[in-house]
């Protein structure tokens, strides 16, 4: 909710199910253009969505690799083919967040960051606002706030840094 009072976007809250990212929750801020791209309890595979493709790209590569071969087709027709997601990859490692522009949705695009709440828990959190919101600049902006946030929630409540593979 803090993430969407302070951005005015709509946030997403995911976890990893095996090759899966699910929605747990999703939260939308004051802009009164709401995106709903995804809705809670819905899944998608890990790479689609800025938070899909957030925990995608901080797991190791070997498993990045599996999860591709299982899935080409539909990663594929998400416009994820191979030198895409390379990039992509390349680009969280560089930022530390992941960036989405009219994938899912034409005119919607996002920003995700993974994290590791607890040996057991990768997530995401993610924006989403219509491309007019979302300049280059301005993701760069919500990628340092997510991340930023995220991190000091972690520390706030055990203590653990955060870790992204």
């Amino acid at each position: 909710m803090r993430l969407a009072r302070m951005s005015g976007d709509t946030v997403f809250l995911v976890i990893r199910q095996g090759d899966y990212a699910l929605c747990l929750a999703r939260e939308h801020g004051d802009f009164p253009v709401r995106i709903f791209t995804i809705s809670e309890g819905e899944k998608r595979i890990l790479g689609v969505g800025a938070g899909g493709l957030a925990l995608l790209a901080s797991l190791p590569q070997e498993t990045i690799k599996k999860i591709y071969k299982r899935h080409k087709v539909d990663l594929e027709k998400s416009g994820l083919t191979i030198p895409i997601l390379k990039r992509k990859i390349r680009e969280y490692k560089e930022k530390g967040f992941s960036e989405t522009e009219s994938t899912i949705t034409p005119g919607i695009s996002g920003v995700g960051y993974a994290f590791r709440p607890s040996r057991i828990t990768h997530v995401a959190v993610s924006f989403g606002a219509i491309d007019s919101r979302m300049s280059p600049e301005r993701r760069n902006e919500l990628g340092e706030l997510i991340k930023y946030e995220c991190d000091n929630w972690l520390r706030a409540t055990d203590g653990t840094p955060p870790s992204t593979s």
